[in-house]
């Protein structure tokens, strides 16, 4: 018998797992033992669930979430008979999702059987079963990402610092310092959050595992269009990083390739360091002209962690100096502004060939939309602002200002 047969009747046996003539003409009871026994049934479910709870996380120990993710889907799917539907809904996830979980699940639960009860000249091979295990890995849940716009742009800090506090038991556990080091502020990230967050576990995951007892150092820098994540180990005892692969490193890489990244070992000293380099978010300068200050705070909080950066100016009569100094991709005019017509402004700015290729939104409490368009503005947003209105708003001008680039 080969292991997908074997695996594939596995399958079988666990969804009729309380039908005693299925679970009899199982070709499993054979390889079980319990064949010629009267109570072929209830000794065929015993091994099964036993099987399962055997794969119960330790409460007592560091509880991976894969490993409790596991267990459960074996649990509720075929212990409890719970529909693929209920299933999901219990675990929190889609059904694609649940379908890789299980699948996963699967092959663990069959090795452990396959390794107890197979254990003659056809026995799988470790290498076997971690191709069979690999072609069901992450990937699939992450394919999305080559073409998903970002609509929520990852904060590099906080999202490693979460990552770290999350791994901080698994750390303990293994005797293993994290520490960090990065800058005040650093440009927001071109990529989903959740992608970079499991691009960061897998690799982080794996690497506490085999670095017991050592420091592991993790920096962030800015390299040019990109931000640069460096992980080390410091320990005279850390393991070399160069001749390390593992399951997370390949899993982390190929995540980070969807997201148009990139993940290097670089040879340093005698250990390595890893090397991942994640797209910023190209940065849009806005210049907001408004004599009201609060007005152009407000406009920064609405577009923190965006990809647009705010800088204000309160005086008119230095609007044309500032727009020409700041080469702002995008300008953000109020028309009611003291001893400065708005719309006149608006003209020169429209005149002037050094600015004239610079979209003007005009800002202002006045219902005056028509008005603004005929004499030149790109679009046009009524106060009180709304983050929602101002940040599509922006969005459209971006955009259109870089087709007209292409």
């Amino acid at each position: 018998m080969e292991f997908e047969q074997f695996l594939q009747y596995l399958r079988g046996a666990l969804n009729h797992l309380y039908d005693p003539d299925y679970l009899r003409r199982s070709p499993l009871a054979a390889r079980f033992g319990v064949a010629e026994r009267y109570d072929t049934p209830l000794a065929m479910q015993r091994i099964l669930t036993d099987a399962i709870e055997e794969m119960r996380p330790d409460a007592q120990g560091i509880t991976l979430p894969v490993e409790q993710q596991n267990y459960d889907v074996l649990l509720y799917r075929y212990i409890q008979q719970s529909s693929q539907t209920e299933v999901a809904h219990q675990l929190g996830v889609s059904d694609r999702q649940l379908r890789r979980i299980q699948a996963v699940a699967l092959d663990m639960l069959a090795t452990k059987l396959w390794k107890r009860y197979c254990n003659t000249v056809d026995i799988i091979s470790e290498p076997y079963f971690q191709k069979l295990s690999d072609q069901k890995k992450t990937l699939d849940d992450f394919a999305w990402l080559k073409d998903a716009p970002v609509t929520s742009p990852a904060d590099p800090i906080e999202t490693v610092q979460k990552v770290l506090d999350l791994l901080q038991p698994l750390a303990s556990h293994h005797h293993v310092n994290l520490l960090c080091q990065a800058p005040e502020r650093l440009p927001h990230l071109a990529v989903q959050p959740v992608a970079l967050r499991q691009v960061l576990l897998s690799l982080l995951g794996d690497l506490i595992c085999v670095a017991s007892g050592c420091e592991l150092s993790i920096s962030l820098s800015r390299s040019g269009m990109e931000i640069k994540i460096t992980i080390g180990c410091l320990s005279p005892e850390a393991p070399n990083l160069v001749d390390l692969e593992s399951q997370g490193i390949r899993d982390a890489r190929q995540i980070a390739a969807l997201m148009k990244g990139r993940l290097l070992v670089v040879p340093s000293n005698t250990e390595g360091v890893i090397q991942l380099f994640i797209p910023a978010v190209e940065q849009v300068k806005v210049l907001v002209i408004d004599d009201n200050q609060d007005i152009v705070e407000l406009i920064r909080r609405f577009t923190e962690g965006t990809r647009f950066t705010i800088r204000g100016i309160h005086r008119a009569e230095a609007a044309m100096e500032a727009t020409i100094l700041e080469a702002p991709q995008i300008i953000l005019l109020d028309v009611m502004i003291p001893e400065v017509d708005g719309w006149e402004l608006l003209g020169k700015l429209r005149r002037n060939p050094q600015t004239a290729h610079i979209p003007v939104i005009i800002c202002t409490i006045l219902a005056q939309k028509e008005l603004a368009l005929a004499l030149g503005a790109e679009d046009f947003i009524q106060k009180p602002v709304r983050r929602e209105v101002l940040l599509q708003t922006l969005e459209r001008a971006a955009e259109k200002l870089a087709k007209a680039l292409q």
